[in-house]
């Protein structure tokens, strides 16, 4: 199941980008991108909500009549893209008529030292539902309640706030963006170690903070592959991006499980905190590159 599922995602992700970007003017494209990821932020915390309800009794047959509901909607998705997504044939060979390769792709330094950037970053990024609620309840001793009530107000500050500042990255450098985020995951990071010891309002200052964090990452991630790929190769360019998302997602999936079953947990924080300003000094460097400008 969890092969399916992630074949499933590596599939999902580069076309759902790829279409939304051919069908979208280039200069509205991180506006577009957004309304995507606000429509994710949506579905995660409707779906988380529902979910909860559904198994709320904590048995077999409520768990299966979840995964019924799951196929059904997925299903019904399905239908409605096939009904009202118009086919999209994307540009597949350059001026002269030869067809992209990835060893078009891979020359690309910038676009490769973004990757790099990006693998670190997410890898981070993923740590606020692979680490944090079983970090928050076992070391700080908040309840699942609060915990779903921080999620609602992540999913509240992305769902108002994300199309806009999208539209202001999108008319920007992206660079400078993805130092802001990384210094901010990094802050956001300290306050989850302070947990055990202030409570719920350090834990309030970190999912605030993430958030600040992710609404301005979220977008440049979108940018990026429409300002570095050549038309013809924007589809290897969303898909190599895919890729470097769920190979960081399985890697911060991973250790997330072995810090927590340390001793002291809270060393995975320090941790985070180092590696998200790694990210955002190389961000700085990625920064100065003339491509990565909005008339590039």
């Amino acid at each position: 199941v969890t092969i399916v599922l992630n074949f499933a995602s590596q599939v999902y992700w580069p076309a759902s980008d790829s279409t939304i970007a051919s069908l979208t003017a280039r200069a509205r494209v991180a506006e577009a991108m957004s309304v995507l990821r606000v429509a994710n932020a949506v579905g995660i915390g409707v779906g988380g909500m529902l979910g909860g309800a559904i198994v709320a009794g904590g048995g077999l047959h409520e768990y299966r009549i979840l995964f019924v509901v799951s196929a059904l909607m997925i299903a019904s998705a399905a239908v409605l893209i096939w009904r009202t997504v118009p086919a999209i044939r994307l540009h597949a060979t350059d001026g002269a008529g030869a067809h992209g390769t990835w060893a078009d792709v891979l020359p690309d330094r910038t676009f490769i030292f973004a990757l790099v950037i990006l693998f670190i970053l997410v890898f981070g990024f993923t740590q606020i539902t692979m680490s944090v609620p079983a970090y928050l309840r076992e070391a700080a001793g908040i309840g699942e309640g609060t915990i779903g009530a921080l999620f609602l107000l992540n999913t509240i500050i992305v769902v108002s706030t994300q199309i806009p500042v999208a539209a202001w990255i999108n008319r920007g450098q992206i660079g400078r963006p993805l130092v802001t985020a990384s210094v901010l995951w990094a802050i956001a990071f300290m306050f989850i170690l302070a947990t055990p010891h202030v409570g719920i309002a350090a834990a309030v200052a970190a999912f605030v903070i993430y958030t600040a964090g992710e609404i301005l990452f979220m977008p440049v991630t979108a940018v990026v592959p429409v300002r570095l790929a050549p038309l013809h190769l924007r589809g290897r360019y969303f898909s190599a991006t895919s890729i470097v998302w769920g190979g960081s997602f399985a890697l911060a999936t991973f250790t997330a499980g072995i810090a927590l079953d340390l001793p002291n947990p809270g060393v995975i924080w320090p941790m985070m905190t180092i590696l998200m300003l790694i990210g955002g000094a190389l961000s700085i460097r990625f920064a100065r590159s003339p491509r990565v400008a909005p008339d590039a």
